[in-house]
């Protein structure tokens, strides 16, 4: 059986995989978190990085690439869908290779759009904006677009309701 498992940042979902039940178990373990702080952050900096037209810093790529190195698993054909098949050795640290090679992938151009920080000023979260006009704003409609869409009604109004005449 499978899991979904995504690498949040900041709020925003960064990378989402399907991997095996016993690695999200296994994930439980503080341990795990702890190792897994190193790569997310430097995934983070160099997507806030890359969105503001810089390059990442070679400390964050050789992390990210020493992450990637570290990959065993393998991907493979299962029921006419692609399937990562994670060694039983170490399945825990696979899949957060598996999520650096897609964290890699998508920072470094291979995905189609672009990479974005939401302009929700809380939010801080990163996105790839695959959007035709590339236009997109926020990394979530729903979250971030939604607050920042009230907040602008709500300062419209507050500015109309100074600017009328006292009754």
């Amino acid at each position: 059986m499978t899991c979904p498992i995504g690498l949040f940042v900041d709020g925003a979902l960064a990378v989402e995989r399907e991997v095996p039940e016993q690695v999200v178990l296994r994930l439980r373990f503080p341990t795990c978190f702890y190792e897994a702080r190193a790569p997310r952050e430097a995934i983070h900096r160099a997507g806030i990085a890359i969105a503001s037209g810089g390059v990442p810093d070679p400390a964050d790529e050789e992390l990210l690439n020493r992450w990637t190195a570290r990959h065993r698993a393998r991907l493979v054909l299962t029921g006419g869908q692609a399937r990562w098949h994670l060694p039983e050795a170490d399945p825990v640290r696979a899949a957060r290779a598996v999520v650096a090679l897609d964290a890699v992938a998508t920072l470094g151009g291979h995905v189609d759009g672009v990479i974005k920080r939401c302009e929700q000023r809380t939010c801080g979260g990163l996105f790839v904006d695959t959007s035709r006009g590339r236009r997109r704003r926020w990394c979530s409609m729903a979250t971030c677009g939604n607050k920042m869409k009230k907040a602008n009604l709500k300062a419209a109004r507050d500015e109309a309701e100074a600017g009328e005449p006292a009754g």
